[in-house]
């Protein structure tokens, strides 16, 4: 591997701990093509962009590509007279910080869209889209958990045991007398409740437009003690 191609890998790394490196075109195409339910962010070097993009463009699993060369001159065509073949293709770039900044860019889109489709197969039981997105869902979960175990111990360095959080939305107003008839009682929710620390964000959330007709803006305050949550 050569000490530019290491280094990329390693700085990769730090998006995604796994960074396949293939330096054979047919080994590469193979690869891609027995993925069946993951999204591919495929990395060319210059050298094999000519080559290769045609041939795994319209591939199912890539989601995007980006071409990490020397001479970005040279590859400019891509994204300008032929951009709309190559609708896939991102950016060109020829240092790693700014190729970093546009993978972790299109994580978090693809990350937003994925909680949005994962919310809507929760709520209407659509069990063949959380099967296509069950990876996701595991890998969701497991991070979460991870981040709740390290908010509870700064909680327990802080001597607290309760952490405050926000959700601002929009109810109907059976929504909000269902809330207070079951004060005291135990709620459960068929998908992930996207809450804030800050009160100031969750109030964004509450006050932005909706189509739903007849509902108020609603601050939820949840107070959760750690103490008496095993997971």
């Amino acid at each position: 591997m050569h000490d530019d191609t290491k280094k990329t890998a390693e700085l990769l790394q730090q998006v995604n701990d796994y960074v396949p490196i293939c330096s054979n075109l047919d080994t590469c195409l193979e690869y891609i093509n027995q993925i069946k339910t993951e999204k591919v962010f495929l990395i060319l070097s210059g050298q094999s962009a000519d080559e290769m993009i045609d041939r795994v463009h319209d591939y199912k699993q890539v989601d995007s590509i980006y071409i990490f060369c020397i001479n970005n001159i040279k590859y400019e065509h891509y994204l300008k007279e032929d951009h709309e073949k190559y609708y896939k293709l991102v950016g060109i770039y020829t240092e790693h910080e700014p190729l970093l900044r546009a993978i972790q860019e299109n994580i978090r889109y693809l990350i937003k869209q994925s909680q949005v489709t994962i919310n809507k197969a929760l709520r209407t039981e659509d069990y063949e889209a959380l099967l296509i997105l069950r990876f996701f869902v595991i890998d969701l979960c497991e991070n979460l958990r991870l981040k709740y175990d390290d908010l509870k111990q700064r909680q327990e360095q802080l001597g607290s045991s309760t952490v405050v959080s926000y959700r601002g939305s929009k109810l109907s107003s059976p929504e909000i007398y269902n809330l207070k008839y079951n004060i005291g009682k135990s709620i459960a929710t068929n998908g992930f409740l996207s809450t804030s620390r800050s009160k100031d964000v969750a109030n964004i959330f509450a006050k932005k437009g909706t189509k739903r007709l007849g509902v108020k803006t609603v601050i939820i305050e949840i107070h959760v003690d750690t103490t008496k949550l095993t997971t």
